[in-house]
């Protein structure tokens, strides 16, 4: 089917990233070719790169869509995207391809090319740091895209795209809560905690032990060894038995007294050495001391500390106090379930000579960088 083109010559410029609106005024001939633009599927609203009213392709297509603003994924420490995607081609010359970029990249890089038939609607999830796309973390102007191409024979049904959803965050502030805190003698204790009320899936934390001797000299102590941190999949923190000091990944606070935490030849476990506050040795100490674990990362919530104490108290004055740090991921989330329109996405199709931008009856498409 041939049809007659009549087309007004809209003159803009574009610069890299940015995208301008194109006005909408009556609407123009249909394309000869393909154009990403929302259609009915069943009674359900899909993104889709098929001609003007029909439900198929065309021939020679080149047409792209991405966000139409930036993302900054500076400082982020998840970067995780699915959506539905059904694919239904003529050829494997016929395919479309997920791709992202930053800005200051040559090129496109393809996270999955589909140029084969899916069985209806599947399921794509990828992770954008530790995902075979490599590590996106640390790039501030990136832009993911659906870019549609077909050969000059044979049409099919082409791509549908359906509830995309981009989530990505940094890390937010520390916060303390104590798990225990004791000023009266706890004894050579094996010490086990479940930290599922303090933790979600995403979070960084990690421990502190406080020996605090509330600015007086006192010959009491404070004992732990043997620290394992651990989740339903293994181990988080292997068990820790302070043979080296300070441990790699540990360090300690002061908070500006004398008093600190060091190896010592003792173990309420009955294997020493062992992490001390031991104002026996140091009767000229003051101690508001606090030793921290290495910082983890937990998949779940249920994370379990275990590890041996002993604890000298002298008259109440003295507290030890054990807690958990924790941090949460601020989580940005860009989504689509395509039930409105395209105004959070850019759209241009440059197949068949045909390098109009068209709208959509669902709204304005917008002229991109290619």
């Amino acid at each position: 089917m041939r049809n007659t083109l009549i087309a007004v010559i809209l003159v803009w410029t574009v610069s890299a990233g940015a995208a301008t609106t194109v006005p909408i005024g009556p609407a123009p001939t249909p394309p000869t070719n393909a154009y990403w633009h929302i259609i009915n599927e069943g009674g359900d609203h899909v993104l889709a790169c098929v001609l003007d009213g029909e439900t198929v392709y065309g021939n020679g297509d080149d047409c792209r869509i991405r966000n139409d603003e930036a993302f900054d994924f500076t400082d982020a420490i998840i970067i995780d995207v699915e959506f539905d995607i059904k694919n239904t081609v003529d050829s494997a010359n016929d395919h479309c391809l997920f791709q992202i970029k930053d800005l200051d990249d040559s090129g496109w890089t393809t996270i999955e090319d589909f140029n084969s038939n899916t069985s209806g609607y599947e399921h794509r999830s990828y992770d954008l740091i530790n995902g075979g796309a490599g590590n996106w973390s640390g790039k501030d102007e990136v832009f993911i895209r659906f870019r549609w191409v077909s050969d000059g024979s044979g049409t099919a049904e082409g791509t549908r795209v359906d509830d995309f959803l981009l989530e990505y965050g940094s890390l937010g502030a520390y916060t303390k809560t104590n798990i225990f805190q004791w000023n009266e003698d706890h004894l050579r204790t094996h010490e086990i905690h479940n930290c599922a009320s303090y933790l979600s899936a995403g979070d960084s934390f990690y421990f502190e032990w406080n020996y605090d001797t509330n600015g007086q000299t006192l010959l009491w102590h404070w004992y732990i060894d043997d620290v394992w941190v651990y989740d339903n999949d293994g181990d988080l923190l292997p068990t820790e038995p302070f043979n080296n000091w300070l441990p790699t990944g540990w360090s300690q606070n002061q908070h500006g007294e004398n008093g600190k935490w060091e190896q010592v030849n003792a173990s309420p476990s009955g294997n020493p050495p062992c992490a001390g506050c031991n104002s026996y040795g140091h009767p000229t100490w003051v101690f508001d001391a606090s030793l921290y674990s290495p910082t983890l990362d937990c998949d779940t919530a249920n994370v379990t500390v275990d590890f041996w104490s002993d604890y000298n108290n002298y008259s109440g004055i003295d507290t030890a106090t054990f807690a958990i740090w924790v941090a949460s991921p601020d989580i940005i989330e860009f989504a689509d379930d395509f039930e409105g329109d395209l105004s959070i996405w850019a759209v241009v199709d440059v197949g068949s000579g045909n390098a109009n931008i068209k709208p959509s009856s669902y709204g304005a498409i917008k002229a991109m960088f290619q």
